[in-house]
């Protein structure tokens, strides 16, 4: 084998690689992803062919605990003016709320990964590290 077809295959694996994160699914580390049917767009933004996608991430761990986050594909796709916020899961008893702004929405849309912080709730915080999916 050559230079060149060392070198093609490689390019070929390093394509392959992130799109087998993508379809691995949540996992429980903190900012893992992967794409969720739901059966229904909790945000109210669905619309198209992603009607009822969401990407779920995973927060850090705070006060032992983690939280989950759906973010409509359909966010990614239209990039609202107003961005995209909502609730996290609710465990051990609150959740918190995550603003993801149009710019955000943007730069996840264009390959990009963005941290960031959640409302302040039950004396504590999470961040979450959104990846494009």
């Amino acid at each position: 084998m050559d230079r060149r077809q060392v070198l093609g295959r490689l390019g070929a694996l390093l394509l392959v690689l992130p799109v087998g994160r993508v379809l691995a699914g949540c996992g429980p580390a903190a900012g893992s992803q992967g794409p969720t049917d739901a059966g229904a767009d909790p945000s109210g933004l669905a619309g198209g062919a992603d009607a009822g996608r969401f990407f779920t991430f995973t927060s850090n761990v705070a006060n032992g605990h983690t939280h989950d986050i759906a973010l409509p594909a359909s966010a990614l796709e239209t990039l609202p003016v107003p961005g995209f916020t909502g609730p996290t899961s609710v465990v051990q008893g609150h959740s918190h709320t995550l603003r993801v702004t149009q710019d955000d929405l943007q730069a996840l849309a264009s390959g990009g990964t963005r941290v960031i912080e959640t409302s302040l709730d039950a004396g504590h915080t999470h961040t979450f590290e959104l990846r494009a999916p």
